[in-house]
This record gives structure tokens, C-alpha cells and sequence, in this order.
């Protein structure tokens, strides 16, 4: 068994992103040897004798333990490295020297001057995002502030690469174990901001939105159809309806042999116009669908919860009792924020005093991509109280609107969109983790929107 000796300080953290990477990620089995040592390094010792030595840059610079938790602590520059005997020389170096030195006496020793733990706790753990106090106008850490958009690898899943570099450097020392083994997953989501276009809009709201159409929009197609459903019971509201695209949705999962999530507002969100609460007829009816076709119903926190762990909790335990009260086979396992809001590392106790098993929340509005460096499920932790949550982080890759939208990424739907998200799955496949997908109902109004969403899932 591979033994592992690390420095007596930021016991907690270390522990934690050795752990997060020997087993959760590579499957090796090691044990600490509790004495540590005095030295600025991290020692790897195989049965063979040979050791792997990775050099500490970060935490032995700092006596407090939350002293780091200061954007002083974020790097202004980063290198890539320019040794390809173990990595690509494409990967950045948060923390570190850029040197892999090889000694070949009666033993075998590597020396890594790139600190590999520091530089995936920096990315695992999000400190960057308590520390950094840019936000924009709903409150949240945009990509643009971050050091992976800054320096040009947001589009990297930069904590799979040092995963693949420790590993590769372990295999050169005579490991002989076998890595863990994962499969690519695409993983489909949804997030069920309106599930109906028209039912529960006052027919001011619904005329309002017809002039735009009219005036605005210039969609005489869009208008009359929403002339149509005047009038007419909810039930029937649904032949017009543009959002209500669920069967569609689970007709092209269940193609592609795939299970999509559905998270749910279950009283709506205090920032909508209009809000359906989740014990309506319809709605009822829908999670029913979605359970026997065998899809999942999660939890989606409206806009305040956040930071509003009892508002959170209620909504999550409105929810659960109602499938428990209409014998509904389906149990809320996780789910995601609303508008991506997020709060390090409150959120997460949100989460986790809800009783839920994971979340996905973790990407960015404004661009696409791998916010925190991995495409694979992950123990988040809590460097506050410095601890790992119960909980595990299923980290988003891509929402559409992201990607699509004007007032982010702006590629709207085109073959330069759908070569992005090809980007991105390529790296998820390369990485064999999973591709998680956003993908909200609203989103599917015409044939134009539903052949793009197909080419999406197909690229």
C-alpha cells in the first residue's frame, strides 16, 4: 500500500485533496503516516521503494489557517508546463515551479515542483469565489472574474489533467495498481423555471406579450396561437402551449438511452410575474409522467434560497411531501439553483442539512465551461469550518443560454455554438466523466430550438 507523509500544517485541507485525488479520483489505496514531516513537500512512497515527491508552494506559507482566504492569494500570471514526458505542455501551473526532475539511483525518485494538491484545492474547494468579491447584478461570481477565464483555461477540465500527471508520474515509479475506472455520461437536465407558457398569466400579461409579438418580434405565427388559447380551461391551454415540451424531452432521452433530471420550483420564485406552485392539477400530473417513464424530479431553489437555508429547506420538504402524498415513486436526490446563484460555502449547507445527495449548480452564466476544473463528481469542502460536506458536487458543464444568448456567450444557434459544445463533451469523453447539460423546457419552442437541442446531444 502506498504510504503518504505530508507537512503538519492545514492538516484538514490537505487531507482532504490528497484523499479527493488518490482515491476518490485515481482509486489508489494509501494510508497517512500520521507523523508527518518539517518539510515543504508531500512524499509518495511505493512498495517498490521508489518515491514521488511533490513540492508545496501554498499552505506552508501561511502560519493561520484561514489565512490564505485572500485574493492577494490569487495568481497574477500562470505557466504552462514544458515538460511533456507526463502531461500535456498545454497544462497551466496555478501554484508550483515548472520542473519534473528524475533521479535514477538504486531507487527511483521524482521531484514535482508543481504543487498538484494546492493547485486542484484551489479549484475543487472554490476559495477563489469567497475571496474575490467581484459579483454581477443577480449576485454571482462571474467567469469573466475568474482565473480560469482570465488565463484561457476555463475550458479545461484543469483537475482531470493534474489527476492524469500524478498518476502518469506514479506508473513511471512502478505503481502497480489499477486506476479507477469511470465511463462517459452525457447527463440531461432541466431546469423547470415555467412549465406552462400560458396557464397561470393574467390575459393582461398574455395580450401584453401578444403585442410584442406583433410589434416587436414581428411572429404573427407565435401571436395567433396565443389568441387561440384565450378562453380556453388549462387543459386545452396545453395543444398552444410552447413550454410544455416534457414529452418531447423524454422522447429524445429515452432515444439516446438516457434518464433527463427535471428540478422543479415548487412555489414558483418571488422575481417571476406568474408562479405555478407544484401542488396544481397539471403539475401534479406532469410529475407523475416524468416518475413512471422513470426520469428524475429534483429540487430546483428559487431565487432567494441560496442564502435562505429555511426558505430552501421548506421548498425541498414541499416537494418531497408532495410525491409522498400523491404516491408519486420518485425521490428528490438533488437538484439545482435558480440563476445559478450560489454562495460559498453556504449554499452547500443548504444542501446538505436538506437531506439531498448532490448538487449542480457549479457553472457559470456568462460562459460555459469547467468552473471547477473537473467534469467529475467531487466531495465538496467547507474551507470556512474546514471540513468535507456529505454531500457530493455533480458540477454543470454547459447551460444553453450561455452559450447562446446575447447577453453572454452570444453564438446564438450555430455551427460555431455547436462546435463549443462539442468542445466541451469532447473533453468530458476524453476525461471519461460526465457531460452535464442544462437544457431549460422554455427553450424548445419551434423546430428550429428542437433541432439544434438534437444536433446537441448528437455532436
Amino acid at each position: 500500500m502506498v504510504k503518504v507523509t505530508i507537512p503538519t500544517t492545514h492538516l484538514p485541507e490537505r487531507k482532504y485533496v490528497v484523499n479527493t485525488i488518490l482515491e476518490s479520483y485515481l482509486g489508489i489505496q494509501y494510508y497517512f503516516d500520521e507523523r508527518g514531516n518539517n518539510q515543504d513537500q508531500y512524499n509518495i512512497a511505493l512498495d517498490n521503494g521508489n518515491i514521488l515527491t511533490i513540492q508545496d508552494h501554498f499552505f506552508s506559507k501561511f502560519r493561520q489557517e484561514n489565512e490564505y482566504l485572500t485574493s492577494l492569494n490569487i495568481p497574477e500570471r500562470i505557466f504552462l508546463i514544458n515538460d511533456g514526458r507526463f502531461a500535456s505542455t498545454k497544462l497551466p501551473i496555478i501554484y508550483g515551479e515548472n520542473y519534473i526532475e528524475i533521479q535514477d539511483n538504486e531507487s527511483k525518485t521524482i521531484e514535482c515542483g508543481i504543487d498538484i494538491f494546492a493547485s486542484v484545492y484551489f479549484m475543487l474547494s472554490r476559495w477563489e469565489e469567497y475571496s474575490n468579491k467581484v459579483r454581477d447584478d443577480h449576485d454571482r461570481f462571474p467567469a469573466s472574474a475568474s482565473l480560469a477565464y482570465k488565463h484561457g483555461f476555463l475550458g479545461c477540465p484543469i483537475v482531470d489533467e493534474y489527476a492524469d500527471l500524478l498518476w502518469n508520474m506514479m506508473k513511471y515509479l512502478g505503481y502497480k495498481g489499477e486506476r479507477k475506472k469511470t465511463s462517459y455520461q452525457m447527463l440531461l437536465t432541466h431546469d423547470v423555471d415555467e412549465p406552462f407558457e400560458f396557464i397561470g398569466k393574467s390575459s393582461f400579461l398574455i395580450l401584453k406579450n401578444i403585442l410584442g409579438d406583433v410589434l416587436k418580434r414581428k411572429d404573427l405565427r407565435s401571436a395567433r396561437r396565443k389568441l387561440l388559447s384565450l378562453g380556453l380551461n388549462n387543459e386545452n391551454k396545453l395543444r398552444y402551449d410552447n413550454y410544455f415540451t416534457f414529452d418531447y424531452i423524454m422522447d429524445q432521452s429515452e432515444k439516446r438511452d438516457l434518464r433527463s433530471a427535471f428540478y422543479f420550483l415548487p412555489s414558483g420564485s418571488p422575481e417571476q410575474n406568474s408562479r405555478i406552485n407544484i401542488d396544481n392539477k397539471l403539475m401534479i400530473d406532469l410529475l407523475r409522467t416524468i416518475s413512471q417513464r422513470g426520469h428524475e424530479i429534483g429540487i430546483h431553489g428559487h431565487y432567494d434560497t441560496y442564502d435562505n437555508e429555511e426558505a430552501f429547506i421548506q421548498d425541498v420538504e414541499k416537494l418531497k411531501q408532495l410525491l409522498e402524498a400523491d404516491k408519486i415513486d420518485s425521490k428528490v436526490l438533488g437538484g439545482r439553483q435558480h440563476y445559478l446563484r450560489w454562495k460559498m460555502p453556504k449554499t452547500y449547507y443548504n444542501y446538505q442539512n436538506a437531506g439531498l445527495h448532490y448538487d449542480s449548480t457549479l457553472s457559470y452564466a456568462d460562459v460555459a465551461g469547467f468552473r471547477c476544473g473537473t467534469c467529475k463528481e467531487f466531495p465538496p469542502f467547507d474551507f470556512i469550518n474546514r471540513k468535507q460536506f456529505d454531500i457530493v458536487e455533480r458540477p454543470l458543464i454547459a447551460m444553453e443560454c450561455s452559450v447562446i444568448d446575447e447577453r453572454y456567450m452570444n453564438l446564438g444557434y450555430s455551427e460555431k455554438a455547436l462546435q463549443y459544445f462539442k468542445k466541451l463533451k469532447d473533453e468530458c469523453r476524453k476525461h471519461n466523466g460526465n457531460f452535464v447539460l442544462l437544457w431549460h423546457n422554455s427553450r424548445l419552442r419551434d423546430e428550429k430550438e428542437k433541432r439544434f437541442y438534437e444536433q446537441v446531444l448528437d455532436c
